[in-house]
C-alpha cells in the first residue's frame, strides 16, 4: 500500500488513540487486508470482526477489557446488515465512550455515505473519516460531504429464514426500523424498511401489522413503478411464511412471484418445498423439475425432488436426486443425510451409515443427522451405538423430541424400561399432543408388567387421535394381559375397523377369542392374519394351539410344520408339534421334536418333562428318569417332574427312592388328578 497523506494520519491518528475510545472510519475500494498489514506493521494486535447475520458488533466490542492495550478493532461487512444496524448503533451510540480501544468501520463510498445519512449521530461520534481510495474524495475536518445523487434503486439483504434469537430481538429490530423510517426520506428506502418491519411482525405472528407494513412498501412500489421491488417483497414474505410453516399462505405469495416473472428457479424449488410439506408430492416433484429445467446445476432442487420422491416410497428415485446434488455439491451435508434416510428405508443400513457419517463431519452440528444414524444403529440391533448418537442430538438440540423418542425406543428394546420411560416423559414435556410419545410410555409401562398406567396412557394417546388403530391394538393387549378379554375384543375391533389390513390386531383378536374357549371365531381371525401375511410365524402358532385345543391335532400339525419351514430354529414350534404327537400318542414322533427342540434350547426344563414322559409312555424308564433329572436341574420345584420321577422308578421296583420322589412332590403342592 502506498504511504499516502491519509494513510500516515491515520497511522499517526491510531498511535495516539492507544488504549482510549476512538471511532474512526476509512473508506476503501478494495480489500482490507493490505491496509491491516499496515496496521500491524506498527505493533497494533488487530481484531477483525466481519458483521454478517445476527453478528452483535456492541456486544462484540463490550468485551474490550479482555484484550491488550495495543489492540484495535477493525469492522468491515456492515452493509451485510443494512438498514437496522445503522438504527441500532445509532440509538446505542453512547456505549463507544466506554470501549478503551481504537474502532475503525471500513467500507465503500456508498457504505459510509449510508451511516452518515441513516446514523447520523453514530456518525457525529467519530474522530475522524480517511479516504484511501485511488481517487480521494474531499473531506473538511468537521464535516464529511456526501453527494446528493437521485435516488437509485436500493434492496437489502433482509432476515427471512435467519433464526432470530427471541422475541425480544425481533422488537429491537422494530424500535430500529421505527427509528430509521423518522429519519429516511428516501421512496425505496423507505419501502424496504416497510419490508423489515413487515418480515419482523410476520415472525412474531402479528399477521395483520405485518400484512399492513408489506401494503404499504407496495404502494410505495407502486408509485415509483418498481416492479423489481413487487417481485422482491411477494417472495420475502413467501420465504417467510415458509419459514412460519404457513405451506398454503407461501404457495399463493410464491404464485404471485411467478405471474411477474415465471423463470425463477429458487422460486420453483422453494414452492416445491411447501408443496412437499403438505404432502402434495406430485405437485412438488413437477415444481422440482421446473427449477431443474431452469437451472440444471441447481444441487438444491435435486435434494428436494429426492425428499419428495423418498416421502412417496420411490427411494431408487430419491437416491438417484441425491446422487446428483452431491455430485454438483460435494459439500452438500444435507443431501447425505437425506440420502442415508433413503437407504435406511431400504433397509441398507450399512449404506445411511456411510452417508450419515459424512454429513456428520461436513456438518458436526446436525443433530438431525446424529438422531438419524442412532435410527440406523438401532435397526441394526446396536442399542448402545444408537443410544450414544441420541445422547449427541440432544446435547445439540436440547428439545429435540423425535431424539428423545428414539432413545427411549431403544432403551426399551434394551429392557432398560424406567429409562425409556423418562425419555416418553420428556417428549410429552415438550410436545403435550404427541400421542405417539403416550403409546410408547404405555408400551414401557406394560412391559414392567404395570398394565393400569399403560392402560391410561393408550387413553390419552386416543383422546389425542380418535382414528390412530395402534393406539386401540395397545390397549386391547394390555386387557388381554388383565384378563379382560372382552374388552380386549373391543379394542382390537375398533382398530380392524380403522385398519382392516392390521394383520396383528387380527392376531390379537384370535388370541383373546381363544382364551375366551371361542377356537371356530380365534381360528377365523389368525386365517385373516395368515391371508394377510403368509409368512406370519406367530399366527401359525396361535391357529395351531387354537386346533389342538379342539382336538384337531393333524391340522394343529400341519401349522407347526409351516412355522418351522419359516424358522428352522424355532424351538417352541418343535416343542408344540411335539405335544400335538403325543396327544395323537405318536410318542416316537413327539420325541424327536422334543430332542430337536432340546438341542436349539438345552435349558427348556418343559421340553425335557415333556420328553421324559413320553418315554415312560414307551416304557423306557430309565431314559425317562434322566429325562426328569435334568427337567428338575433346570426347576427344582417343579412338583410334576418330581411326580413322574418317582412313577418311573416304581416301574423300576425302586420303591424307596420313588416314595422319596411322591413325598417331594406333595411338599410342592401336587395333587394326584
Amino acid at each position: 500500500m502506498i504511504y499516502t497523506q491519509q494513510l500516515k494520519q491515520l497511522l499517526n491518528e491510531l498511535g495516539l488513540a492507544k488504549g482510549r475510545n476512538c471511532l474512526l472510519f476509512v473508506i476503501l475500494d478494495k480489500s482490507p487486508n493490505e491496509l491491516i498489514e499496515v496496521i500491524e506493521s506498527t505493533g497494533f494486535m488487530v481484531n477483525e470482526i466481519y458483521l454478517r447475520g445476527e453478528l452483535n458488533l456492541l456486544q462484540i466490542l463490550t468485551g474490550w477489557g479482555e484484550t491488550a492495550e495495543s489492540s484495535i478493532y477493525f469492522v468491515s461487512g456492515i452493509s451485510n446488515q443494512f438498514p437496522w444496524v445503522l438504527g441500532y448503533l445509532n440509538l446505542h451510540r453512547d456505549l463507544f465512550y466506554d470501549i478503551k480501544r481504537p474502532v475503525i468501520i471500513v467500507g465503500s463510498e456508498s457504505e459510509i455515505s449510508e451511516i452518515a445519512k441513516l446514523a447520523p449521530d453514530f456518525f457525529r461520534f467519530r474522530s475522524r473519516t480517511y479516504d484511501l481510495t485511488k481517487t480521494r474524495m474531499r473531506e473538511k475536518e468537521e464535516k464529511f460531504i456526501m453527494s446528493l445523487a437521485k435516488p437509485e434503486p436500493v434492496y437489502y439483504s433482509l432476515p427471512v429464514f435467519e433464526e432470530d434469537k427471541g422475541e425480544e430481538k425481533l422488537k429491537e429490530r422494530i424500535k430500529v426500523d421505527e427509528y430509521l423510517l423518522g429519519t429516511v426520506g428516501d421512496d425505496y428506502k423507505r419501502a424496504e424498511l416497510y419490508m423489515s418491519l413487515a418480515i419482523s411482525h410476520f415472525k412474531l405472528d402479528d399477521f395483520t401489522k405485518g400484512r399492513e407494513y408489506f401494503d404499504d412498501s407496495n404502494a410505495i412500489r407502486d408509485k415509483l413503478s418498481d416492479e423489481r421491488g413487487f417481485l422482491t417483497n411477494y417472495k420475502r414474505i413467501a420465504d417467510v411464511l415458509l419459514w412460519k410453516g404457513c405451506f398454503y399462505e407461501a404457495i399463493e405469495h410464491y404464485n404471485q412471484v411467478l405471474k411477474l416473472n415465471p423463470n425463477l428457479a429458487e422460486v420453483y424449488s422453494n414452492r416445491g418445498f411447501a408443496y412437499d410439506k403438505m404432502s402434495q408430492y406430485e405437485r412438488a416433484i413437477e415444481d422440482y423439475n421446473r427449477a431443474i429445467e431452469l437451472n440444471p446445476d441447481f444441487a438444491g432442487a435435486y435434494n428436494g425432488r429426492g425428499v419428495a420422491y423418498g416421502e412417496k416410497g420411490e427411494f431408487d428415485s430419491a437416491i438417484e436426486d441425491f446422487d446428483k446434488a452431491i455430485e454438483l455439491n460435494p459439500e452438500f451435508a444435507g443431501a447425505y443425510s437425506n440420502r442415508g434416510l433413503a437407504y435406511a428405508n431400504k433397509g441398507e443400513f450399512d449404506s445411511a451409515i456411510e452417508d450419515y457419517n459424512r454429513a456428520i463431519e461436513l456438518n458436526p452440528e446436525s443433530a438431525v443427522a446424529y438422531s438419524n444414524r442412532g435410527l440406523a444403529y438401532a435397526n441394526k440391533g446396536e442399542f448402545d451405538s444408537a443410544i450414544a448418537d441420541y445422547n449427541k442430538a440432544i446435547e445439540l438440540n436440547h428439545e429435540y423430541a423425535a431424539a428423545y423418542s428414539n432413545r427411549g425406543n431403544a432403551y426399551a428394546n434394551k429392557g432398560e424400561f424406567d429409562s425409556a420411560i423418562e425419555d416418553f416423559e420428556k417428549v410429552i414435556e415438550l410436545n403435550p399432543e404427541y400421542a405417539l410419545a403416550y403409546i410408547n410410555r404405555g408400551l414401557a409401562y406394560a412391559n414392567k408388567g404395570d398394565f393400569d398406567r399403560a392402560i391410561e396412557d393408550y387413553n390419552r394417546a386416543i383422546e389425542l387421535n380418535l382414528e390412530d388403530a395402534v393406539a386401540y391394538f395397545n390397549r386391547g393387549n394390555a386387557y388381554g394381559e388383565k384378563g379382560d378379554f372382552d374388552r380386549s375384543i373391543e379394542d382390537y375391533n375398533k382398530a380392524i375397523e380403522l385398519n382392516p389390513e392390521f394383520t396383528d390386531a387380527y392376531n390379537g383378536r384370535g388370541v383373546a377369542y381363544g382364551e375366551k374357549g371361542e377356537f371356530d371365531s380365534a381360528i377365523e381371525d389368525f386365517d385373516k392374519a395368515i391371508e394377510l401375511n403368509p409368512e406370519y410365524a406367530a399366527a401359525y402358532s396361535n391357529r395351531g394351539l387354537a386346533y389342538a385345543k379342539k382336538e384337531a391335532f393333524d391340522s394343529a400339525i400341519e401349522d407347526y410344520n409351516k412355522i418351522i419351514e419359516l424358522n428352522l430354529e424355532d424351538a417352541v414350534a418343535y416343542f408344540n408339534r411335539g405335544i400335538a404327537y403325543y396327544e395323537k400318542r405318536d410318542f416316537d414322533s413327539a420325541i424327536e421334536d422334543y430332542n430337536k427342540a432340546i438341542e436349539i434350547n438345552p435349558e427348556s426344563a418343559a421340553a425335557w418333562f415333556n420328553k421324559g414322559v413320553a418315554l415312560g409312555k414307551l416304557e423306557r424308564h430309565e431314559e425317562a428318569i434322566e429325562c426328569y433329572d435334568k427337567a428338575l436341574e433346570l426347576n427344582p420345584t417343579d412338583e410334576d417332574a418330581w411326580f413322574g420321577k418317582g412313577r418311573n422308578l416304581e416301574k423300576l421296583g425302586r420303591k424307596d427312592e420313588a416314595e422319596h420322589c411322591f413325598q417331594k412332590a406333595k411338599e410342592l403342592g401336587y395333587e394326584a388328578s
